[in-house]
């Protein structure tokens, strides 16, 4: 009896940090969608000190949330994600509008799959 009641908590301990791994991974990649969303916006109206200030700031975010998701996402994932915004900088810099823009929305599109993918979830498990 003893050995099912062990079983079940560490059940209980399993399910609540995989709920919690995935609250924060949906809600930091929200944060990261949102400063890309800026970028975007800027990049539409071609204003080359608000897109700076933007991927700065997205960048900035990106370095304080980057040690958190290598713990529980795939590194590959990671590297994409380093590569797409390395690029973003780089297109900033020399001020390429259409490269910029693309490389904003392959972010956008990482920031949106990553947590889905990693979401506690039976097809995911499976």
């Amino acid at each position: 009896m003893r050995t099912v009641g062990v079983l079940i908590l560490l059940a209980l301990i399993f399910i609540t940090g995989a709920l919690w791994v995935e609250r924060d991974l949906v809600r930091t990649g929200k944060q990261l969608e949102t400063d890309v969303q800026a970028v975007i916006e800027a990049a539409k109206g071609e204003d080359w000190p608000r897109i700076r200030s933007s991927v700065e700031r997205l960048w900035q975010r990106w370095r304080t949330i980057e040690p958190r998701w290598n713990l529980f996402t795939e590194h590959p994932e990671i590297d994409d994600i380093n590569d797409v915004l390395s690029r973003l900088r780089a297109y900033t810099e020399a001020q390429e509008g259409a490269a910029l823009l693309a490389e904003a929305l392959a972010a956008q599109r990482l920031f949106i799959h990553i947590p889905r993918k990693e979401a506690f979830r039976l097809s995911n498990i499976l």
